[in-house]
């Protein structure tokens, strides 16, 4: 509560009373979960010279951060990869437009929240050569 009093040429005093909302305060329950997939990777076998897509989904409160790794190093988008949010929350898709034979090997998705990590694995297979004519 405040109190104002201002004096008038009258000598008349005037006081009002303004009366400060308080707000309130309201707790609000915090979900937190650990992430899970939805979608997970598989192996795959890619012809040398075709393009490869990964695509995970998953689902997790916060939604999780998903991290992309090739051998072991971590993925970002470059001339080679191509790291993109798919179209639905949780989602996210690893995309590699021309397969060479050093982007065999073991990929890895992981991800991650305040509740927890979570890992999937595959394989990419480059098999054959590309002919040209």
């Amino acid at each position: 509560m405040f109190n104002y009093n201002r004096k008038f040429e009258e000598d008349v005093t005037e006081t009002i009373t303004i009366e400060a909302d308080k707000p309130e305060t309201q707790e609000a329950e915090v979900t937190v979960t650990a992430p899970e997939f939805v979608v997970t990777i598989s192996d795959l076998t890619v012809k040398e010279g075709e393009g490869a897509t990964l695509t995970c989904k998953v689902k997790g409160q916060p939604t999780p951060e998903i991290t992309w790794y090739h051998a072991d190093q971590p993925i970002t988008t470059d001339d080679v990869f191509r790291v993109l949010p798919g179209s639905e929350e949780g989602e996210s898709i690893l995309e590699i437009p021309e397969i060479f034979p050093e982007d065999g090997g073991l990929y890895t998705v992981k991800a991650m929240n305040q509740a927890g990590t979570i890992e999937a694995t595959a394989t990419l297979n480059v098999t054959g050569e590309i002919v040209l004519m």
